[in-house]
């Protein structure tokens, strides 16, 4: 419960910027760089736990050389980016569960009934929906558990570990996580435009063709 208390003030200071403030603190002065033996410490000051392992999957996957230090940019986002475990528990249909203890009403809006529920009904709510919570939490681990198991085996009969395959840095491993949108903006709504651009505007669009199934004459256009 304590830990709970924990996480939620955590994410309500990142929210409102409290790792900027932990970054400035470590930084060094003269180039704004947080350094890699002050970044465990930095973290931990805002109740973020990473080992010396997780720290080098997220800073050095795909990379030659180890990072040596990281600009504030690339602090935000490890303070924010999501560890395997919170992606592993969003797999999990929690959400489902909780929706099906709901009790019934004849209230129009069901968002708007939840929103009036008393303190009293969220007691009763949430004690119908711990049950429900640990059997699906239990059906998932054991899933989790199996998939470990057949991935520890498949890397000890491969003799090496699962993914292993030679690497090309092309940037850094927030560049790869920011992902395409972030290089080369995002993509364009003119569906209509472009969808008739395409079939009547593009080289070809003309040129006629005999369908190979209906033996139709026909062109894109």
């Amino acid at each position: 419960r304590d830990r709970v208390h924990v996480g939620l003030k955590m994410r309500e200071s990142i929210a409102q910027g409290a790792h900027k403030n932990v970054f400035k603190k470590y930084c060094r002065k003269d180039d704004s760089m947080l350094p890699r033996d002050q970044l465990i410490q930095a973290l931990s000051e805002l109740n973020i736990r990473v080992s010396e392992n997780e720290l080098a999957e997220m800073l050095d996957e795909g990379r030659d050389e180890p990072v040596s230090c990281i600009d504030t940019e690339d602090f935000s986002f490890l303070v924010t980016k999501q560890r395997p475990v919170e992606l592993w528990v969003n797999t999990v249909p929690f959400s489902k569960v909780f929706a099906d203890a709901l009790p019934m009403h004849s209230h129009k809006s069901s968002l708007r009934f939840l929103a009036n529920l008393s303190p009293q009904d969220v007691d009763t709510l949430f004690d119908g929906v711990i049950d429900g919570m640990k059997k699906l939490f239990e059906e998932h681990k054991q899933q989790l558990n199996r998939a470990l198991q057949a991935a520890e085996k498949s890397a000890a009969k491969d003799g090496a570990p699962k993914f292993q395959v030679f690497t090309m840095s092309c940037g850094r491993v927030m560049d790869f996580h920011k992902g395409l949108q972030e290089r080369l903006g995002s993509p364009s709504l003119r569906f209509l435009e472009s969808m008739e651009l395409e079939h009547c505007g593009r080289p070809g669009a003309r040129r006629r063709f005999v369908t190979s199934n209906y033996g139709i004459d026909t062109c894109p256009a």
